[in-house]
């Protein structure tokens, strides 16, 4: 039987890669092992493959996964693993396995050049998956403050009790402080906030919004509690 692993680490691929048998024997063959092909055919025919199933094609590696889905190489999207700003917004997902692995994955955003990264994956079999979440308090949305965006600069009312974090999308973009006293103040501290862009902050009840808009537009800047 001959074949090339498009279809990624398949049950066929497990029972001749990772099984071993007696009465199993794997021959893994390259472009390079085809001997009646001229260098220039051989150049011709990699250039002819997409590059997703270049590898599997070309050196009999399988395919991530079912087959990779992005026409591009790993290496030219893989960057050296690092630590990210604080201030990126992130996201999360995750697969809760029963009969497959559990799998869970964080993407951060670098807004400056408008790029998605993956940050942690995580993957786990054959153990009880729960029981490595510690528990957490519960959510629930709270009031909205619509503030007009008519001056140059303003603040809010104070944040409700319980309220632990905002949500602060402005139409027009803004430079926001969090503080206890409602005093606007343009300093190094101010977050940039583009304009129809939601942003998220860890607050305490008391605390309170200001903000600062360099536009001469008018609009309005919303606050969403949670508690």
């Amino acid at each position: 039987m001959t074949f090339t692993p498009l279809l990624g680490v398949s049950t066929v691929v497990k029972r001749f890669l990772h099984e071993k048998s007696d009465d199993r024997y794997k021959v893994v063959m390259t472009i390079d092992d085809v001997e009646h092909y001229s260098d220039d055919e051989k150049k011709t025919i990699i250039a002819s493959y997409p590059a997703h199933e270049a590898e599997a094609r070309v050196k009999g590696i399988p395919a991530l996964g079912s087959g990779r889905v992005f026409p591009v190489t790993e290496e030219k999207i893989a960057i050296e693993n690092r630590e990210f700003p604080p201030h990126w917004p992130r996201i999360g997902g995750m697969d809760f396995g029963w009969d497959h692995p559990f799998a869970a994955v964080e993407l951060v955003w670098d807004r400056d050049s408008d790029t998605v990264l993956n940050a942690t994956i995580a993957k786990h079999k054959g153990i009880e998956i729960m029981g490595l979440w510690n528990g957490q308090q519960s959510s629930r949305l709270a009031r909205s403050i619509v503030s007009n965006l008519s001056s140059a600069t303003g603040f809010t009312t104070y944040f409700s009790a319980q309220t632990y974090q905002v949500r602060i999308s402005s139409t027009l973009p803004i430079w926001a402080t969090i503080g206890t006293t409602a005093v606007v103040t343009a300093n190094s501290a101010a977050a940039y906030i583009p304009a129809n862009v939601p942003e998220y902050f860890a607050v305490t009840s008391g605390q309170v919004l200001n903000y600062i808009s360099t536009s001469t537009s008018s609009g309005y800047v919303t606050v969403s509690e949670t508690t």
